[in-house]
């Protein structure tokens, strides 16, 4: 009998948990990791993380009963790419030798194609972020890798590269393995953007799923998402509680607000630069910042 996976976590589970004496080295890393993250962003940041872009990506999340933290993944995904791709797009228009006028028919031409597509790099997002936080079959990977080295197959050339080159070559190798159960396989996508009204072939999923990942420097994963953050925060919380509560009523409320927050992100931000510079945070642009 198939039992479904359960995809909140369970706050009562003790099972590798951090000492209680290690609660601030935890806080303290995320804390350093939120600085980077402060001091990496600049004017382009969220610029594709939209209402609508968010609500499409969290309704084909819960459809397809993805884990909650993948649809966050997902969404800061697509915005990085979509970032990058167009930033590199529009420099290669600019910098052509065309007219001005042969200049605005090819990027109305490139603005054309990339709604087309727009589905499909949604979907190779999720794909993406499915795998990233499916734990056990990305266990599975890095076994059938270290197996490879020892046997002694050509792969082992890759232990003599660089880092970067080897991480390159697992994300690659991801996009070659069909996993099933939390993430999704090229044909789950293929069938999603068929029901969509996509006819797509298997071969333009995977190049698709690469695609993305190149365009994002193989670093899918650079930050902990938000979700990490507030679940480290509760769990901690939660074992300094005297009183018998219920976590998984204070568990949805919390996916509720963040929910709302990675939907609404730009009306958050807005009002929080109200409420900290007050009449002046309209007439300051994410260039000032």
């Amino acid at each position: 009998m198939h039992v479904p996976r359960i995809l909140d976590p369970d706050f009562l589970d003790r099972t590798a948990c951090l000492p209680q004496d290690m609660h601030n080295d935890w806080i303290s890393v995320l804390a350093a990791e939120n600085s980077r993250r402060i001091s990496d962003a600049n004017e382009w940041s969220h610029v594709f993380h939209t209402p609508r872009s968010a609500e499409y990506i969290f309704t084909a999340c819960t459809r397809l009963r993805l884990p909650q933290e993948v649809k966050y993944s997902a969404l800061l995904i697509f915005d990085n790419f979509m970032v990058q791709l167009v930033s590199r797009l529009h420099e290669s228009v600019y910098n052509s030798k065309q007219s001005d006028r042969k200049k605005y028919y090819e990027w109305n031409q490139i603005e054309a194609t990339l709604s087309r597509q727009t589905t499909l790099r949604m979907l190779s997002s999720i794909q993406i972020a499915s795998k990233m936080h499916s734990y056990n079959e990305i266990g599975e990977l890095w076994k059938r890798y270290f197996e490879s080295l020892i046997t002694g197959s050509p792969f082992i050339t890759m232990a003599h590269l660089r880092l970067a080159v080897l991480e390159k070559a697992i994300c690659l190798k991801m996009t070659q393995l069909q996993f099933y159960g939390t993430s999704l396989s090229v044909q789950t996508v293929k069938l999603c953007l068929k029901t969509l009204g996509f006819a797509y072939t298997e071969e333009s999923v995977v190049r698709s799923e690469l695609r993305v990942l190149s365009m994002i420097d193989w670093e899918p994963a650079y930050h902990c998402t938000p979700l990490v953050y507030i679940e480290s925060l509760f769990k901690i919380l939660k074992t300094k509680w005297r009183q018998n509560v219920e976590a998984s009523d204070y568990w949805h409320y919390i996916l509720l607000v963040l929910d709302c927050v990675f939907i609404h992100w730009n009306d958050v931000y807005n009002r929080m630069m109200c409420n900290v510079l007050g009449p002046s945070a309209e007439i300051i642009t994410r260039m000032n910042m």
